[in-house]
């Protein structure tokens, strides 16, 4: 099956396994579990047999069943292409005896399966294979023999086989499915083997692409140095940038396959049923965390990076999630893989995000001198420019204060000049007074024009 209907067929064949036990239930609830779970289990190794083939990428197997009423009718019939059908008898009683006594009917014969409870394969075999031996009827002695010649638990063709279930289980999930449960769904999650397959799909895509982004600026870096003429350079470049590329692809690789693990954990409820519906998108970002900070606490351990730059690190790290999850929707839409394209798109996100980082604190590191330096000439300038208003007002304040003081000396000249006359005061040198005032008003003056000149 190609990769790009995968997982929708499982997920349809899923809904149609509920839906056919739905009908099942609705049409047959007037009779007791007993009874049902026979009917039920036909349900669950039709649909099992089909889900696995989806799962095991056989897509032109075609299963039914048939409820046909006439005699020796099979229960399940399957066909892969256009070779021959395999029909099955599905018998689900109490005991091993029961089922085993069903079975040798003689018009069984024609079916290629018998299918039994797991908890009863072994019973049926060795009992058909004593009637076999001591019935002196031939056509029981036949009839016996075939059982134990195809008696098993499950279906099988093509590669593909159906999920064995017990007599007791059988009747568990029939209530189950009584009581309106989804029984079915448990069918769509992945064993540990094909699980394995899965995570190693998406590992190797997701390291793929993370060894295309990290390889991409070496190669045009040694694509212009051979343009130059310098070959061993762009030789150089080549062996340097293939080393971090493929160290990239791995930790790009695992971020892949844990997010498809963790996907297919959370579909199965190993995670709890809050998780069970988790956004693939979103658990594709908390693998890339999750790797990153494994990476970045080694690193820390080791000590390629301090405990200051361990903490940078993790407040990088919600940036790169946030790219996660943004890659994730865009991955879906490139990938239409309901949920590989959201994983694959929240690795690459988030090795994008990663770049795009890097690209700006490179960015900021090369412009820090200029900005400081671009801060320290406005400083200076702003504070030249505010020194400079300073001295002008107070040569201002200054030029108010002589203002003020001419006015006093003016004063004290029309006192000298009006009074001290009046009061007739011998002892003072008026002339003496005179010739003062004057070298005073003359120093006021010369003070007050220098001022004056440098506050303008």
């Amino acid at each position: 099956m190609h990769a790009a209907a995968w997982r929708e067929g499982l997920d349809a064949a899923v809904q149609q396994a509920r839906a056919s036990v739905d009908r099942l239930v609705a049409a047959r609830a007037n009779q007791g579990t007993a009874q049902l779970q026979g009917f039920f289990a036909e349900q669950w190794h039709a649909h099992s047999l089909e889900i696995d083939a989806y799962k095991k990428e056989v897509t032109d197997l075609f299963v039914r069943i048939p409820q046909s009423t006439s005699r020796a009718s099979a229960d399940i019939a399957a066909r892969l292409g256009d070779g021959p059908v395999l029909e099955a008898q599905v018998k689900y009683y109490r005991s091993a005896a029961d089922t085993a006594k069903q079975l040798w009917n003689p018009d069984y014969t024609s079916m290629q399966s018998k299918v039994v409870p797991a908890d009863q394969v072994a019973e049926v075999i060795a009992r058909s294979a004593k009637k076999a031996a001591t019935d002196a009827r031939v056509h029981v002695r036949e009839a016996s023999m075939h059982s134990a010649d195809h008696v098993s638990d499950r279906m099988r063709i093509g590669g593909a086989e159906s999920r064995p279930l017990s007599r007791q289980e059988s009747e568990d999930l029939t209530r189950k499915a009584l009581r309106g449960e989804d029984v079915m769904g448990q069918l769509g999650t992945l064993s540990g083997e094909e699980l394995a397959k899965r995570m190693a799909f998406g590992g190797a895509v997701a390291g793929g692409i993370g060894v295309a982004i990290a390889f991409a600026p070496a190669a045009a870096k040694a694509f212009k140095a051979w343009k130059a003429g310098e070959p061993d350079l762009a030789n150089q470049l080549l062996k340097d940038g293939g080393v971090k590329a493929l160290k990239a692809g791995g930790w790009a690789g695992l971020q892949g396959a844990m997010a498809t693990g963790l996907v297919e954990a959370a579909r199965a409820g190993a995670l709890g049923p809050m998780l069970a519906d988790i956004s693939p998108g979103a658990v594709g970002a908390i693998a890339v965390v999750i790797v990153q900070s494994i990476r970045d606490g080694h690193a820390l351990y080791s000590g390629e990076i301090s405990g200051a730059e361990f903490a940078q690190r993790c407040a990088t790290n919600s940036a790169v999630a946030a790219g996660g999850v943004a890659g994730a929707a865009l991955g879906q839409v490139l990938i239409p893989i309901p949920v590989l394209g959201s994983l694959i798109g929240s690795v690459v996100g988030g090795l994008v995000a990663r770049g795009g980082i890097a690209a700006l604190e490179w960015t900021i590191d090369k412009m820090a001198p200029v900005v400081g330096a671009l801060l320290e000439y406005a400083g200076e300038t702003l504070f030249g420019w505010q020194t400079l208003q300073e001295a002008q007002r107070l040569s201002l304040a200054v030029l108010d204060e002589l203002g003020n003081a001419r006015l006093a000396i003016d004063a004290a000249k029309d006192f000298r000049l009006d009074v001290i006359p009046t009061l007739r005061v011998g002892a003072i040198d008026i002339d003496a007074m005179r010739t003062d005032a004057a070298a005073m008003e003359a120093e006021l003056d010369a003070l007050e024009g220098d001022l004056g000149g440098r506050g303008k």
